[in-house]
């Protein structure tokens, strides 16, 4: 299982429905290894989608999690105004500082 985020961004203010934006996610990634979505609020940029995925490698995840948020972009005219401005996976805070103090 890998999480990758998606960074929308907002080209216009747009009402913005996470249960529309899950809905659509859900349904586009049926196929594609999407076990769950979450959405975290616009902070000035737009929202960011944490994108849960059945995978074999991190780089099929980010590929999966990247061609249904075009997918879902392309194909909802509810969401139009947005943009996918990145997405992949992310580091918790603190792990490169954990990977850099070694073993305890």
């Amino acid at each position: 299982m890998y999480l990758v985020h998606a960074r929308l961004r907002l080209a216009a203010e747009i009402p913005l429905s996470d249960a529309l934006i899950v809905a659509r996610l859900r349904r586009a990634g049926r196929d594609r290894g999407l076990e769950h979505v979450s959405v975290h609020p616009a902070t000035g940029f737009g929202p960011v989608l944490g994108l849960f995925l059945a995978a074999d490698s991190l780089d099929a995840a980010e590929r999966a999690a990247r061609a249904v948020c075009l997918d879902v972009l392309a194909t909802a005219p509810e969401l139009r105004g947005l943009t996918l401005a990145s997405c992949e996976a992310v580091a918790p805070p603190g792990y490169y500082e954990q990977l850099a103090s070694g073993p305890d």
